[in-house]
């Protein structure tokens, strides 16, 4: 039977079933609007994706990996335990950092405790500095990720780094901050705090993992500090049992139980503008309803990125001088994640290293010290691969160690992103 078409005019369009876009989409339908959602793909989901791309029944989470979903008030907002979300990890050892000597730097994800005597061993000062900067910034940290994360951002001076902002009461406990950390990158912030180059490594690491470059400022600095008690407050090291797809899945049921419409197979090829309004949305002539226009009584939201949004669905020629300007000098081109997987036929052995880390859920490796990672930088600025090489985005082994259903019994996967210049095919 033909699936229905939309109706000429809802409350809200929503142009991209990605997370974020069914995300709002199933807020504004709970809250009684009427809600249609429109997704380019056969399949929505967008970087939330898992596929059978390598060997049949070995589950490829292609994009989205490393979960954060139980920060979010979401998962308990839209209860998408009862949609079929279930959470996984491997360890409590989230992450680790193994370099060439067989030693390793080690992340829990929910045991301060543990930390802090794996750190000791190491180096008591930098353990002394975990210690005190968790005890500080751990009970504030869920109000902390919250306000980053999903509260509507505010214009203003950079709230870490500020004068005022948590760099000075961080300053005012942990006298090895030195005063003008607001002019600091994070490489410089780490070098000054931490004294064990191994430690000061694998911070600086995990930051690159988490997507905050160490060699900027603003939020960037105060990372070296923040990281480890985040992971340790809450862990960023999760799957989904079934691949990261389930996310998508649980959100689109949860969308559909609300009364909500998504309508994949149709890419939006343009906004129906009023002067400075959006009103609407054509459908390109691919879609499954081709060249349809449906109208919107109340907004419209974009999921897509800022210039298929602006310069795509809009046309510059329409864009007030102010939005032209803003548009022209977003950068997403600085750099991009190469990905490699891999199909094991036994569970990781990390022989020689600390047995902790054979279950740990993720790594990042390739890094020896702060050198390479101010390597790192000045390659993906001046448009080079590292040589040699440097994987510092993050690894997980994981998988199909929290969730077998990933892959088939005796099999077992393994993924590496590598941060990279974005015009990777120039390399060959």
């Amino acid at each position: 039977m033909a699936s229905a078409g939309p109706e000429r005019e809802y409350d809200v369009i929503v142009v991209g079933g990605g997370v974020n876009g069914l995300t709002a989409a199933i807020y504004l339908q709970k809250c009684g609007l009427e809600v249609a959602c429109f997704e380019r793909k056969l399949e929505a989901g967008a970087g939330c994706c898992t596929e059978e791309v390598m060997h049949p029944g070995v589950k490829v989470n292609l994009c989205a990996c490393n979960l954060p979903t139980l920060w979010s008030p979401v998962f308990g907002d839209l209860e998408l335990e009862k949609f079929g979300l279930e959470m996984l990890t491997s360890s409590e050892w989230g992450m680790f950092h193994p370099f060439k000597d067989r030693t390793a730097v080690m992340f829990n994800a929910w045991n301060a405790q543990k930390q802090y005597e794996h750190w000791r061993s190491i180096n008591e000062h930098d353990a002394e500095l975990f210690k005190t900067a968790y005890n500080v910034m751990s009970p504030m940290m869920g109000d902390t990720l919250h306000a980053s994360n999903f509260t509507q951002p505010q214009q203003g001076p950079d709230e870490l780094t500020a004068p005022g902002g948590l760099g000075t009461m961080l300053r005012a406990i942990l006298p090895e901050i030195p005063e003008n950390v607001h002019e600091l990158t994070g490489i410089e912030l780490a070098e000054a705090v931490y004294q064990d180059e191994k430690i000061r490594t694998a911070v600086l690491a995990n930051c690159i993992m988490s997507g905050s470059h160490p060699w900027e400022r603003g939020m960037a600095t105060l990372m070296p500090i923040v990281f480890p008690v985040m992971q340790c407050s809450h862990s960023v090291t999760w799957t989904s049992r079934g691949g990261s797809h389930a996310i998508t899945h649980a959100l689109c049921s949860c969308f559909a139980a609300h009364g909500g419409r998504l309508f994949t197979g149709c890419p939006v090829d343009q906004l129906i503008m009023e002067g400075d309004e959006a009103r609407g949305v054509v459908l390109s002539k691919q879609a499954a309803f081709p060249e349809a226009e449906v109208r919107a009584r109340r907004a419209i939201i974009s999921n897509l990125s800022c210039h298929p949004t602006f310069l795509g669905l809009i046309g510059e020629e329409k864009l007030p001088d102010w939005v032209r300007e803003g548009v022209r000098g977003y950068k997403n081109d600085e750099t991009v994640l190469f990905t490699n997987y891999w199909v094991l036929d036994r569970p990781p052995q990390w022989d020689g290293y600390p047995e902790e880390i054979n279950t740990a859920y993720g790594f990042n490796y390739g890094v020896e010290s702060v050198e390479d990672v101010r390597r790192l930088q000045r390659c993906l600025e001046n448009d080079e691969l590292p040589d040699p090489p440097i994987v510092a985005g993050l690894s997980v082994q994981g998988f199909s160690l929290a969730d077998p259903t990933q892959t088939p019994k005796g099999q077992y996967t393994m993924m590496s992103w590598a941060n990279v210049p974005y015009q990777l095919p120039r390399h060959g």
